[in-house]
C-alpha cells in the first residue's frame, strides 16, 4: 500500500510539472508576442487564401524551391510528361509572359490523392500575389490566378536601444513606416538626435496578399515619448485641411523646422554675452550653431524668397530666405549653394538650399542658424511654434471620434518591458 501511494504521488507531480512547463512556454510566447507588437485585423496564411479554384482537399501538397533559374520546358520535361502536354502548357506559359522560372520561387507539386498523375496540377509562385496554374486533365490548361490584395490595420511599438532604425528592425515594423513617421512628425520630434530609452507607438496599414507583406498603406497615428515629453500625430482626413493633428486638435505642422541639418549636436546657442571662439572677445551670439559633417544639406526651415545668397568674410558663403512680413531665416559658413539658389529664388519647406563647410569666421563644419523678427534677430527657442488655428464644430467632433479610437488603440501596446 505504502509503495502504491508513492507511486502515485510521483505520477501526480510528474504531471503537475508537465503541465507547468507547458503553461509557461505558453504565456511565454503569448507574452513575448504581444509586449513586441499589438496587432488587428484578420491574419492571412496562404492555405486560408485559396485563390486557385481547386478542391484543395483531394490534393497532397508538395513543395520545390528553385535552386538555379532554368526553362519552364526543362522543368515540365522532368516531370514525365508526355510530348503534347508538354508542348501545350509551355506554349499557353509563353503567351502569358512566362518562359524561364527563377531560382528562389516556389513550385508546388498538387498531388491528386487517386493517385492518378493525369491529375496533377502545378504551381508555380510569380510573386507574392501572382501564381501560374498548370491543369494536365481532362485538357492541359495554363491559367495566371491574382491572389486578392487586402488592407489590414497594424498596432506596434518598440523602445530604442542604439537608433529608431534597429528598433524599427527589431519589432519587426515595416521599413517603409519610418519615413512616414518621419514625415508626420518632423516639426515636433528631432529624429536625428533621439535617446536610448525614446519610445514610440505606430499605428499603420500593412497590404498583404495572403500572408506576404506587400507594402504598407496610411500611417493612422503615432505617438513618441522623448525624454519626458510626448508627442502625438493623428491622421484626420474628410475635414476642411487633412493631415495630422496632434492631441490638441492643432495641425502637428509648424511654420519652422526644428533645425535646417541632420546633426550630431548644437554646439552653441544664441547668447547674448558669448566669448567668440576665434576672435576670444565677449560679444552677443545671435544665431545657434549646428555642428554637421562636411558637406551635409542644409533646409529651409519655411517657405520663402531667397533675399540673399552671398559670401562674405564673416558669414562665408550664406543664405537669407524671408518667410513672411514678420520673420526671416539666415545659413553661414555654407560650403556651397545648391545649384539654382539665388536672390528670388522661392523655395520650400525642407528645399536643400546648400551645403554644410566652414567658410568665414568659423573653426568647424557647422551652420549657423539665425532667426530674424521684424529685422531683429531673436532666439527661435522663444518663438511660438503655430500660428493661430480653429478647426469647425463639424471637423473637430470627426477629429474626437478618430483621436479617442486610435488613443486607445495606443493604450493597448505594450512595450517589451511591460510599461504602457
Amino acid at each position: 500500500m505504502r509503495h502504491f501511494v508513492i507511486l502515485c504521488t510521483g505520477a501526480a507531480l510528474i504531471l503537475v510539472t508537465m503541465l507547468f512547463l507547458l503553461l509557461k512556454n505558453t504565456l511565454g510566447t503569448h507574452s513575448k508576442d504581444t509586449h513586441a507588437t499589438h496587432s488587428t485585423g484578420t491574419q492571412t496564411t496562404k492555405a486560408d487564401a485559396n485563390v486557385l479554384g481547386v478542391d484543395l482537399s483531394r490534393y497532397t501538397p508538395e513543395k520545390d524551391v528553385l535552386s538555379a533559374d532554368m526553362p519552364l520546358s526543362d522543368y515540365l520535361r522532368n516531370q514525365n510528361l508526355p510530348d503534347p502536354v508538354l508542348v501545350s502548357l509551355t506554349q499557353q506559359a509563353a503567351d502569358k509572359g512566362l518562359e524561364r522560372l527563377e531560382k528562389g520561387h516556389e513550385m508546388m507539386t498538387l498531388r491528386p490523392k487517386n493517385d492518378n498523375p493525369d491529375d496533377r496540377l502545378f504551381v508555380y509562385e510569380i510573386s507574392a500575389n501572382k501564381a501560374m496554374l498548370f491543369q494536365l486533365n481532362p485538357l492541359p490548361r495554363v491559367e495566371v490566378k491574382l491572389k486578392q490584395v487586402e488592407i489590414h490595420e497594424r498596432a506596434a511599438g518598440g523602445i530604442i536601444k542604439t537608433s529608431l532604425w534597429e528598433a524599427i528592425l527589431d519589432y519587426n515594423i515595416h521599413y517603409r513606416v519610418l519615413e512616414q513617421m518621419e514625415s508626420a512628425m518632423k516639426w515636433s520630434v528631432d529624429f536625428y538626435h533621439l535617446e536610448p530609452g525614446d519610445r514610440f507607438k505606430v499605428i499603420y496599414e500593412e497590404k498583404r496578399a495572403g500572408s506576404e507583406v506587400m507594402g504598407i498603406g496610411r500611417l493612422k497615428a503615432v505617438y513618441f515619448k522623448t525624454r519626458n515629453k510626448q508627442h502625438f500625430a493623428f491622421l484626420v482626413d474628410d475635414v476642411e485641411k487633412p493631415g495630422y493633428y496632434d492631441d490638441s486638435g492643432r495641425p502637428v505642422q509648424k511654420t519652422f523646422l526644428k533645425c535646417p541639418v541632420k546633426y550630431e549636436r548644437i554646439t552653441s546657442y544664441f547668447d547674448p554675452a558669448r566669448l567668440h571662439p576665434v576672435t576670444g572677445v565677449v560679444q552677443p551670439h545671435k544665431g545657434t550653431d549646428f555642428a554637421a559633417p562636411h558637406g551635409s544639406p542644409i533646409f529651409a526651415v519655411a517657405d520663402g524668397t531667397v533675399e540673399q545668397a552671398e559670401f562674405n568674410k564673416n558669414n562665408g558663403n550664406y543664405v537669407k530666405i524671408r518667410h513672411d512680413f514678420l520673420y526671416e531665416t539666415q545659413y553661414l559658413h555654407m560650403e556651397r549653394f545648391e545649384p539654382g539658389i539665388a536672390s528670388g529664388t522661392m523655395v520650400k519647406q525642407g528645399q536643400v538650399i546648400g551645403y554644410v563647410g566652414q567658410t568665414g569666421l568659423a573653426t568647424g563644419p557647422h551652420v549657423c542658424f539665425r532667426f530674424w523678427k521684424d529685422g531683429q534677430q531673436v532666439d527661435p527657442r522663444e518663438e511660438p511654434e503655430n500660428k493661430p488655428f480653429v478647426m469647425s464644430l463639424k471637423d473637430s467632433e470627426h477629429y474626437l471620434e478618430i483621436k479617442n479610437t486610435s488613443s486607445q488603440q495606443l493604450r493597448e501596446i505594450v512595450y517589451y518591458d511591460g510599461k504602457l
